[in-house]
């Protein structure tokens, strides 16, 4: 008998894979299960990962990246190999994993490098990437979705539409931007500085992101392109978009350091947001925190 830690949102995605679901499917791969829901606040608040033992998180980014920030409260030598359940809407993180031929499991490496954000009130922390623009006002038009969807790609259709009418009427966000690899300026309609491959629903960024090579992933578009980005998501909609389209209007880099100034702009650090009423000057770089994070080998979620 195998043991497994199991931390579990079953209203991700649709919702459409309860805790019994779970349970069973875990046992019928002979996993011995301890199960935790991240809508039991009690059980989430008492909750610490033991050492040795796998950790299983069924759910999508955002429960991902809560459970990593768990994971990095506790000493890195009792830290324990994570397998992600992909059951949200997008799965970033898990595709993006899935993507990157230098993730092979190796019980001996870490494979997930952490995001640190200065210079905000108080010191940040990311995994994904943090970004302003329509990013941050496509998260608010989501929190204002319609609570069921059928399927989670109506989802992600209902996200790129969103995207789309927000793209139409966006003024832009003035910004300088320094980096190693030069100095950007300008009125822009999006500015990501990204850690994995996929941003939002399911937008690949022209990059492998892979998410322990030391640098970040620096994708900047700028208001003049307005129209172009308008027809890329319409072609994404249409399910007739290829890789490289996003790099014919964009302007990418790859980066070991980003300092990012800007006054009274909505920004989002993975999926939360935050509003800034003052000039803000963020650095942003990425440090080795012991993380070892895999897509699950589980056939059921393949996907």
């Amino acid at each position: 008998m195998k043991y497994a830690q199991i931390v579990h949102n079953p209203t991700a995605g649709c919702g459409l894979h309860n805790k019994k679901f779970i349970i069973n499917l875990m046992m019928s791969y002979d996993y011995s299960v301890a199960y935790i829901s991240t809508k039991d606040e009690d059980a989430w608040r008492k909750f610490s990962p033991k050492p040795g033992i796998k950790l299983f998180i069924a759910g999508g980014d955002g429960t991902v990246t809560k459970v990593m920030n768990r994971i990095l409260e506790i000493e890195k030598d009792k830290r324990p190999e994570i397998e992600i359940l992909p059951l949200g809407t997008a799965n970033n993180i898990y595709h993006s994993l899935r993507l990157n031929r230098l993730q092979e499991r190796n019980k001996n490496d870490t494979n997930f490098d952490f995001g640190i954000i200065n210079g905000h009130a108080t010191k940040l922390n990311f995994f994904e990437g943090m970004g302003l623009g329509i990013f941050p006002h496509l998260i608010q038009e989501m929190q204002k979705a319609p609570e069921k969807f059928h399927a989670t790609k109506d989802k992600i259709n209902y996200a790129l539409q969103s995207m789309i009418d927000l793209v139409g009427r966006f003024e832009g966000v003035q910004l300088n931007i320094v980096t190693d690899s030069g100095t950007f300026q300008g009125n822009f309609m999006l500015v990501e500085v990204m850690n994995i491959h996929f941003l939002g629903p399911q937008i690949p960024i022209p990059s492998e992101g892979n998410t322990r090579d030391g640098f970040l992933d620096l994708l900047m578009i700028t208001i003049d392109h307005r129209s172009f980005f308008v027809d890329y998501l319409k072609k994404l909609l249409n399910g007739s978009t290829t890789k490289s389209d996003l790099s014919l209007f964009s302007t990418f880099c790859k980066v070991s350091k980003v300092n990012i100034s800007f006054e009274n702009e909505l920004i989002h650090i993975d999926d939360e947001i935050f509003y800034s009423e003052s000039r803000q000057n963020l650095e942003l770089k990425l440090e080795n925190k012991g993380l070892k994070v895999f897509p699950t080998d589980l056939e059921e979620f393949r996907c």
